[in-house]
């Protein structure tokens, strides 16, 4: 049988078929296809859900890592601070003064930084908490 053949007999076939059985079918495709986007939908939904989930958890390992570097920081920056200051006054040179006194500035600096960013981290927390 040729295409055209069947076009025809398929497009025959169609005619044929009372336009109530007709509507039925098409209904019955579009609830089919209806119950499908739903899945789709609802599989967005979870994997959305997921996602969320994993952005979390990363912002919060970030936020450890962050506040664990940050503390080390203020360590090595106060052991140098503390260093420079007693070569310092052994030598009494201006050199290791100046050092010093650098280190003690960048020491100030970071704790002036740090608190800020202490309080607005205690501020974010207690609104979470509300």
């Amino acid at each position: 049988m040729s295409e055209t053949t069947v076009q025809i007999i398929v497009t025959a076939f169609i005619a044929s078929i009372p336009p109530t059985i007709l509507a039925i079918a098409t209904l019955i495709t579009s609830k089919a296809a209806a119950k499908e986007a739903t899945k789709a939908v609802k599989v967005a939904v979870v994997t959305a859900e997921v996602a969320s989930q994993k952005a979390d958890s990363l912002a919060e390992k970030t936020e450890m890592v962050h506040k664990l570097v940050n503390s080390g920081y203020a360590v090595q920056l106060k052991v140098s601070s503390v260093a420079l200051r007693r070569l310092a006054d052994i030598t009494n040179d201006a050199e290791d003064i100046s050092a010093a006194e650098l280190a003690e500035k960048a020491v100030q600096e970071h704790e002036q930084k740090q608190s800020v960013v202490d309080a607005v981290t205690l501020k974010n927390e207690s609104e979470e908490r509300n």
